[in-house]
C-alpha cells in the first residue's frame, strides 16, 4: 500500500530543513505547510492501521508522531523568535527526528 504521498511529504520537509539556516527561513521555506502534509496524511494512516494493514507501526504509535508533528504543522510562524538561531537549531533537529519516523512508515 505504499505511494509517493508520504515519500514526497517527507523529501520536501527535510528539503526544506536543509535550506533553512536563519531563523527567517523558516517561514520563507513553508516548513509548517510542508509537514502540515505529513500530518495529513498520518490521520489516515490511523484508520489503516485501525484496519490491520502492516504499516510497521500501530495506531497509537501514529496518533503520538501525529500529535508531536501537529506542533510544526498547525502554524503559520516559526516555533521560535527570529533571532533565536538556538530555537532555530533545537527545532530543525526535532522535527528532522520525528519525520524520520514518519518515512519508516509504509503507507
Amino acid at each position: 500500500m505504499k505511494d509517493g504521498g508520504l515519500d514526497n511529504a517527507v523529501k520536501n520537509v527535510l528539503d526544506a530543513l536543509d535550506k533553512t539556516e536563519q531563523p527567517a527561513d523558516w517561514k520563507k521555506n513553508s516548513v509548517f505547510s510542508k509537514t502540515r502534509q505529513i500530518t495529513q496524511i498520518l490521520g489516515n494512516a490511523v484508520k489503516v492501521a485501525n484496519a490491520g494493514y502492516p504499516l510497521g507501526i500501530n495506531a497509537t504509535q501514529v496518533t503520538q508522531l501525529f500529535e508531536k508533528l501537529a506542533f510544526y504543522g498547525d502554524k503559520t510562524d516559526q516555533p521560535f523568535d527570529n533571532d533565536d538561531t538556538e530555537g532555530l537549531a533545537t527545532h530543525k533537529k526535532q522535527l528532522g527526528l520525528l519525520v524520520s519516523v514518519a518515512a519508516r512508515i509504509k503507507v
